[in-house]
């Protein structure tokens, strides 16, 4: 069985007794990782935009290609 923590005359817990939470240094560490990769998501995110566009416009193109194709069969099959 464990030994249960011994407070002191008036009650109160003392630093001795309480848990140590983490530092201020380690708190903005932390977020300076998390600041880290929300930048490397949004990069991401801009490169994604980038080849979508790019898509888009292929994606024209090949709607250009397809209808002058077809109006070339139309006329081959009229004659």
């Amino acid at each position: 069985m464990a030994t249960p923590i011994r407070l002191p005359k008036s009650g109160m817990p003392t630093p001795s007794n309480c848990p140590q939470g983490p530092s201020n240094a380690d708190i903005v560490t932390y977020f300076k990782r998390i600041d880290d990769r929300i930048s490397l998501k949004y990069t991401k995110f801009e490169v994604i935009d980038k080849l979508e566009k790019k898509v888009e416009g292929i994606n024209g193109h090949l709607k250009e290609i397809l209808a002058f194709l077809h109006t070339i069969n139309k006329k081959t099959s009229a004659k």
